[in-house]
């Protein structure tokens, strides 16, 4: 497999059970890193299941890059560095899923859809695209308090909504850490997983702002969504989310067209006329019939969780997901 001289694909950490013919593929947010997954690890290792995560290196290189981009390619830079990972996996088992929570969302799906167009980073030689293709007609999809499919840009910083809200989900998060640890006195061996993941968001600021940007802008999150078979799709949306809740996902389920004046919008306010006047043409993202209705369907495919956007980082919220994961078929 062809590697940039200086790339090398992030170090996949192993929390679950070993030699599995399962696995779980993590994909961690904006704030926060590969030790997201450390109780899904802890509750599905029990039941001998392989939980994988790794830390985005939020690479920008050439190689991760295909040809054809879409808005900044940030997004597709990381979806390519999934899809990586991912072919790691195969090695081991073909029974793989994706655990994706918030902008891991996004990113998924930004690598699902280069892949279901057959838009191949350079990074991937003849060989890795076949086994990829293979993959993609199997492989299941968990989307957990997803950013990247709702209606409106309340997560793109500098927004009016954004800056209240994300510092809300940021202290909910430090808030779940600690509980989750039993206290602030017991906290102190979790402290290097609020470490890493302000580091993470503070080492990144730029690419951070990018992500947010690609992921409330991007129209091809519905289409890649709707082209993937519901009975490997589940969509976990939390009940106090004060970003992503389930009536504003299920909203846009059913609504996709309402997506893109907001892009509209949000480029009109960035004096983009053009572009503006592109996206309000692209009546909800060029889907057809058949596509709208896909994925009005996967409104059956949305579990409403309790807890909020981080619930799922903790034990308690580990639990209760671990049992809906959605896993593909091996046919």
């Amino acid at each position: 497999m062809f590697r940039g001289k200086d790339y090398h694909p992030p170090e996949l950490h192993q929390l679950g059970a070993e030699d599995s013919d399962k696995a779980v593929l993590f994909v961690h947010g904006v704030c926060d890193s590969w030790k997201g997954a450390i109780r899904l690890g802890e509750v599905m290792g029990e039941d001998g299941t392989g939980v994988h995560s790794y830390k985005r290196s939020r690479d920008m290189r050439e190689e991760l890059l295909p040809r054809r981009r879409i808005g900044n390619g940030v997004l597709q830079a990381a979806g390519a560095e999934m899809l990586l990972e991912l072919l790691k996996l195969t090695e081991e088992t073909d029974n793989l899923t994706l655990a994706c929570h918030s902008m891991g969302s996004p990113i998924a799906l930004a690598g699902l859809y280069d892949l279901s167009i057959g838009n191949f980073a350079p990074i991937f030689n003849k060989a890795d695209q076949v086994r990829l293709e293979e993959l993609h007609r199997t492989i299941g999809v968990n989307l957990i308090a997803p950013a990247g499919i709702t209606n409106n840009t309340r997560a793109l910083p500098g927004s009016g909504f954004a800056g209240p809200r994300l510092a809300q989900v940021v202290g909910i998060g430090v808030e779940d850490v600690v509980n989750d640890s039993g206290g602030l006195l017991k906290a102190a061996p979790q402290a290097t997983r609020l470490a890493d993941a302000a580091g993470y968001m503070a080492g990144h600021p730029i690419t951070s702002l990018r992500e947010c940007k690609g992921a409330c802008c991007n129209p091809h999150m519905h289409r890649v969504l709707s082209n993937l078979e519901s009975g490997r799709v589940r969509i976990f949306a939390y009940e106090n989310d004060p970003l992503f809740g389930p009536e504003d996902i299920i909203y846009s389920l059913q609504n996709p067209s309402a997506r893109d004046p907001d892009a509209a919008l949000v480029e009109a306010l960035r004096l983009n006329p053009r572009r503006a006047r592109e996206l309000a043409s692209e009546s909800s993202g060029g889907l057809n019939d058949f596509e709208k209705r896909r994925l009005a369907a996967l409104v059956d495919s949305t579990v409403k969780m309790e807890g909020g956007h981080t619930t799922a980082i903790t034990k308690v919220g580990a639990e209760a997901l671990a049992p809906r994961l959605v896993f593909g078929s091996t046919g």
